[in-house]
């Protein structure tokens, strides 16, 4: 349940989160936070320059090198993007420290947040006001710019509670993504968010 009396949620769907990323920006990110250069080239090899060798009629075929990305499964493609996400987790943290974007309570007892990830899973948390949305949408596009990810705006939703239509409206246009009306709850990890206090 959400406790703040009036809030704003942007849910992102990122699309194709890993295999959008810019590999020399994801190589600058593991060498900033202390990967050792031994670790950064060995990852740079697995993502930029793999080979595989599909089967065909259950039967492995000839190798070939494919352009860019991880094999389908490979859990070092989220663990990746995890890292990278870490960046935009920091700039967010910088906004609020700087009091440029403030949090919300999600639960009594719970620190306020201004931001939850979980591999692509992304929410931003803020108060509802047309100047937080564009600092949000300011950090948010210098991310996607230098990281070369992409939000799918079509599948991203804005959630606000106790706030004029008309305010939501302006945020929508800001951010050009689908402000959901008349909702009670939504679903982030495959748990529900709600307004109120759920009967179930």
């Amino acid at each position: 349940m959400l406790r703040q009396e009036k809030g704003l949620i942007i849910k992102l769907d990122m699309e194709n989160a890993f295999d959008r990323v810019s590999h020399p920006y994801l190589m600058a990110v593991l060498q900033k936070l202390g990967f050792s250069r031994e670790i950064v080239k060995v990852i740079q090899a697995c993502i930029s320059i793999p080979r595989i060798t599909p089967l065909i009629n259950g039967r492995p075929s000839d190798f070939f090198q494919t352009t860019r990305g991880l094999r389908q499964g490979c859990p070092l493609s989220p663990f990746l993007y995890i890292i990278m996400a870490e960046t935009l987790r920091r700039a967010l943290e910088n906004q609020r420290k700087e009091r440029n974007i403030t949090r919300i309570r999600i639960e009594k007892g719970v620190k306020t947040i201004n931001h939850s990830f979980f591999a692509d899973e992304t929410l931003l948390l803020g108060v509802v006001s047309t100047i937080i949305t564009r600092r949000f949408k300011k950090v948010l596009d210098d991310f996607l710019q230098v990281s070369g990810g992409l939000s799918n705006n079509t599948k991203s939703r804005i959630y606000g509670w106790n706030t004029p239509p008309r305010t939501m409206q302006r945020i929508s246009q800001i951010l050009d993504i689908l402000v959901q009306e008349k909702w009670t709850h939504f679903f982030y990890l495959g748990l529900p968010i709600s307004k109120e206090n759920m009967k179930t």
